[in-house]
């Protein structure tokens, strides 16, 4: 074996054993949260009366955006989920009518996962092998009739509209630079932006 072959084979053996002795360590699952062994709802701790204000004074026009998406039976959804929708009439059989008004009204069943088209997830929906926001572990809070912790419930009313305003105010600068529009990037940041620190933009 010549000295550039055995510089070779050193060099692959040194890099597999590395490899193998980084596959054997564990994957870190508790990452403890700055703001204490109590905290739910992550960095949405920054949103605070004074960045409240300070949002509402960057509206000047007043202008209103769409950001939801139709959900329906066509909706893009994770696997296995599912969507599906029944119209009813409820007490108008064979054409039937209620009362003396002759009132007649459709309803709607909803039959599907809340995990479909526009949403907010809280902090209780991703893990790392069953370990949760701050250490959580599924077994003490993931209960089938809800979560105990992480919950949607915990997340601030004021973070709706500060987010959307930002992702908008994200997604007009995006537009003006690239002259490529975004459709989807509102619904992206609608759901994911309140992970990140609240932060004071300009228009």
């Amino acid at each position: 074996m010549n000295t550039k072959t055995a510089v070779l084979a050193s060099t692959i053996a040194a890099a597999l054993l590395a490899d193998a002795a980084h596959a054997q360590q564990p994957q870190q699952t508790c990452f403890p949260s700055r703001h204490g062994k109590d905290d739910q709802v992550g960095n949405l701790n920054y949103v605070t009366p004074e960045k409240t204000l300070a949002a509402a004074k960057l509206v000047t026009k007043g202008k209103s955006y769409r950001l939801g998406i139709e959900t329906n039976k066509d909706t893009p959804a994770f696997p296995p989920r599912t969507w599906s929708i029944a119209i009813v009439q409820p007490g108008q059989v064979h054409g039937a009518a209620l009362g003396p008004t002759k009132t007649t009204y459709n309803d709607d069943i909803i039959m599907g996962w809340v995990g479909i088209g526009s949403q907010l997830d809280g902090l209780g929906h991703i893990g790392i092998d069953g370990v949760y926001y701050n250490c959580n572990k599924a077994a003490e809070f993931a209960m089938a009739g809800g979560l105990t912790r992480l919950g949607i419930e915990k997340v601030p009313p004021s973070i709706l509209r500060k987010n959307v305003d930002r992702a908008i105010w994200q997604l007009r600068r995006s537009s003006r630079k690239t002259q490529i529009r975004w459709p989807w990037l509102p619904c992206v940041c609608f759901t994911l932006n309140w992970w990140m620190p609240i932060r004071s933009v300009a228009a």
